[in-house]
């Protein structure tokens, strides 16, 4: 009903506009995007149902995030909570290190490769 289905040819800007009309991942990116500067990360990836397009109102956000750190695996979302927090949905935050990133893509390991088909890249700054 009266969707508008013109594409732009400028890299990212679907994705800018879906962001602008998900009102928890506005919020989830706002918040993000200066703790990704302030941790240094090399990259970020917004996954899964979101960045398909896909997503329901409810869904939660997948997020891959690529940054230098010294905090054990299961620990590492804590620099990214007020994100978390900030985005009114689950969110499934999952950082690597730049080694651990690579080692992956280089070994083809299944869930990044999945993962990585659809996303969308997040200005880290």
């Amino acid at each position: 009903m009266g969707e508008n289905t013109e594409r732009s040819s400028e890299p990212g800007a679907d994705s800018a506009r879906r962001a602008v009309a998900d009102p928890s991942l506005s919020r989830f990116l706002r918040v993000l995007r200066p703790l990704l500067a302030e941790q240094s990360a090399c990259s970020a990836w917004l996954v899964g149902s979101r960045a398909r397009g896909t997503a329901a109102p409810e869904s939660d956000i997948d997020v891959v995030i690529v940054a230098p750190t010294e905090r054990p695996f299961v620990e590492r979302f804590r620099d990214y909570l007020p994100a978390v927090l900030a985005a009114g949905v689950g969110v499934d935050l999952l950082v690597y290190t730049p080694g651990e990133f690579e080692q992956m893509r280089t070994e083809e390991r299944p869930f990044l490769s999945h993962a990585m088909k659809s996303a969308r890249k997040i200005d880290v700054g």
